[in-house]
Order: C-alpha cells, then structure tokens, then sequence
C-alpha cells in the first residue's frame, strides 16, 4: 500500500515537473539572473521525482535480487542529493534577488552548498548503513542517528529563513511570497514525517512549492508584459499627440485665415474649436490618464470634426446617435478611428459621404460605432498596423485600460464601421 502510494505521488509530480521545465525551457519566459535558479530549481525536482519514481518501483515491479537492490539504493542517493541540492538553491536564488549584492553576501550561499554536500555524503552511506533510516517489508523507520541526518536540512532552511528575514524591506512582495511557499512546504513535510512514517512527503511538497511558485511567476510575468504593453500605447500616443500632423494644423490655420476674411464670425468658431482640440490633445500628454468619461472623448471628437467640416464643407456630413455617455474609455482613442474614416473614406469618394457616430447598451456590453460611407475596403485583408500605427495602439489601449475590443468590418464601394464593445463590469464613470 505505501509503496504503491508513494509511487503514485512521485510519477504524478514528475509528469507536472517535466511539463513546467519544457514549458521554461521553450518559451524563455524568464530571463533575469535569479529566473535561471527557478529554472534548475525545476529541473532538479524533476529529478528528484524521477529518482523517487524509480526508486519506488524497483521495489514494486522486480524481484529482489542484488542488481535491482543496487538499482534501488542508487536512485535514493539521487533522490537525497537532489533534495539537498533544490535546499541549497532556495538559498541562491534568496541572494540573488538582492538589488545590491556583495561578495560578502554570498557567504550564506556556499554555507548552504557546504551543508549540502556533507548531507548527501550522509545520507548517501546511510543507503547502505541505514545509520539514518531503513526501509523493511515497505515500511519506513528510523535509524540510530536520524535525527542527526536531519541537521544538514535545518541548517539549509534556518540560513534561508535568516536571509528573508534580514533583507525582507528589500525584497520585492513578489519575492517575499515566492520565498514564503519555498520554505514553507519543506517544513511541512517535516513536520507530517513525524507522524507518517511510511508516506515519503519531501518530495511531494516540495514539487507543490515549485508549481505554486511556477503559476505565480507566469502570473507575474503576464501582468507585467500587459502592463508593459500598455506603456508603450502610452508612449506612442503621447508620441503621437506631441507630433500632431504638420499638414492637418497649417491646412486648419490656412482655413481659418480665409474665413477671417469670408465669414469672421465662423472664423471665431474655428479657432475655439481648434484650441479646444490642441488643448485637449496637451492635456492628456501632459497628465497621462488612463480612462477619461466618454462625453469628454466625444467633445474632442467634435471639435476635430468641426474642424475638418471647415475645410470640406458638404462633401462631409455628421451624424451623431448618443444614447449612453455614462462610461469612460482611454483619451484619443475615438479620434483615431474619426480620422481613418473621413480621410481614407468618405474624402476617397466622389461626392464625399456620411460620418456616423454611435453608443448604444446591450445586456452585457456598451458599443460605440463609427460608420461612414465611403470608398470601404477589403476587410478580409489583414489591416497593415505599420500603415495604421493609431488603430493598433487604440486597440491595444482599449483593450488593456478597459478590457474592450475594436472590430472593423467593410465593404468595397460601400463603407467601413468601426466597432468597441466594452464589457459592462468594466464601464466607469
């Protein structure tokens, strides 16, 4: 029975040990210094487990003869040498995610590596001595100087207990959880050893500390890379807003020099909805927000559109069908989709067209559209975003700061709509 148990547990965590290190090992996930000790970390549970596995089975499956006893002890001194081994990693990768590190500070590292090379010589003889434990009839028990043969794990576990302690202010609270679940289950199965001899808890804790560590790193590294990816949208749009497109601002000055003449009273109206637009796209270079209410989104929108109106008079004509305001969305990102519409549709086409701007509630989400009828395109062709670097970031930043979706659908000779859909556990105000 308790072979068989401990059997069970050691494939089960070398199946999910070997996963995890391929998965590492293809993917490259973690590429500072103390990720590779998370990396061999895995790589020597695995083959701890592996060893367990092993050992356990020339126990179950063959008859006793000396090779398969030789088999047995072999793969228990790999398993004794690996234990040691992923202890004597913890204490690595403690040091290295210090910020600032001496030479001084990796004193405590080759204590634990000295400590972990006398415990594997240990318990390697006691294989053949049983000075520290012996295995009869698939029972477990101790031996004469058990205890002793523990010391080398609690010397291991109290220098890593000591360092977190000590450098906890620098630690960062991803390391101080990542230290924590190390050091925690290898005490437990000590602890569990005391009352169940006969269950081999070591190895199986310990691989359940890896696997934790594991989901909450990848976790990490995806929060992280999101985050990452919605600075860089920052960036570009910031980049973006402080190079407004020389030709877009003379073409609107030039219009309003002429109406000054024509019309001053329009020509007024042009320059307060320029300056609007100009204030605006500084205000949020200038303050970075995230989200901004939707009505003060469509506010800039309109301003622009003015603008643009000015210059194109009837071959540009507006529609706006508001039904929802009450929700905020990131800054500039309803522009983007303005601009591709009137100047790659509606002033493609002869005659012009019609701009249509809507917001309208569903039970799940709130959509906005923006339609034209303009020359449309191919939309089963995959959209160049090195072409359209504002629809890229506008999709990016929806998509990170509100958890929304930009679609676009057209049709040659007909149209383009531009859709976001925003979940409605996600809509602020």
């Amino acid at each position: 029975m308790y072979y068989a148990l401990n059997c069970t547990l050691s494939v089960f965590c070398s199946i999910v040990m070997l996963v995890i290190f391929i998965s590492l090992a293809l993917t490259q996930r973690y590429l500072q210094e103390q990720s590779h000790y998370i990396i061999h970390l895995v790589g020597t549970t695995f083959l701890m487990d592996f060893s367990d596995t092993c050992s356990w089975i020339t126990l179950i499956a063959f008859e006793q003869t000396d090779f398969i006893n030789l088999l047995h002890d072999i793969f228990r001194i790999l398993v004794f040498a690996s234990y040691y081994a992923i202890l004597s990693l913890y204490v690595y990768y403690t040091i290295s995610s210090l910020p600032n590190k001496t030479k001084r500070t990796w004193i405590p590292a080759h204590i634990a590596l000295f400590t972990c090379i006398l415990a594997t010589i240990g318990w390697s003889i006691s294989v053949f001595n049983g000075m520290f434990y012996r295995i009869d009839d698939g029972r477990f028990s101790l031996g004469p100087l058990y205890w002793f043969g523990q010391l080398g794990g609690y010397i291991i576990l109290g220098i890593e207990a000591l360092l977190t302690i000590r450098y906890r202010k620098q630690f960062s609270r991803q390391t101080q959880i990542v230290l924590l679940l190390l050091t925690f289950f290898p005490l437990l199965a000590v602890l569990l050893r005391l009352f169940l001899n006969n269950i081999s808890f070591m190895p199986a804790c310990i691989s359940l500390s890896i696997i934790l560590v594991y989901i909450f790193l990848h976790v990490e590294s995806v929060q992280i890379r999101q985050q990452m990816e919605l600075t860089l949208a920052q960036d570009r749009i910031s980049l973006m807003i402080g190079k407004v497109q020389p030709h877009f601002i003379f073409n609107v000055l030039n219009s309003i020099y002429v109406l000054c003449d024509k019309n001053p009273q329009a020509g007024k109206q042009a320059i307060s909805d320029f300056a609007h637009y100009l204030r605006t796209n500084l205000d949020v270079f200038e303050h970075n927000q995230t989200l901004i209410p939707f009505d003060k989104e469509l506010e800039h929108v309109k301003h622009y559109i003015n603008l643009e109106h000015m210059r194109f008079e009837d071959e540009l004509k507006v529609n706006y069908d508001i039904t929802r305001t009450d929700f905020s969305i990131p800054p500039l990102t309803i522009q983007p989709l303005v601009e591709n519409a009137i100047k790659h549709g509606i002033l493609k086409k002869k005659g012009g067209g019609l701009l249509s701007i809507a917001t309208y509630s569903t039970q799940k989400n709130i959509v906005i559209t923006v339609s034209d009828t303009g020359v449309g395109f191919d939309s089963t062709k995959e959209i160049d975003t090195t072409k359209h670097i504002g629809i890229a970031n506008t999709r990016t930043r929806l998509s990170q700061a509100c958890g929304a979706t930009l679609s676009i659908k057209s049709t040659e000779g007909c149209g383009t709509v531009a859709t976001i859909t925003i979940p409605q556990e996600r809509v602020l105000k």
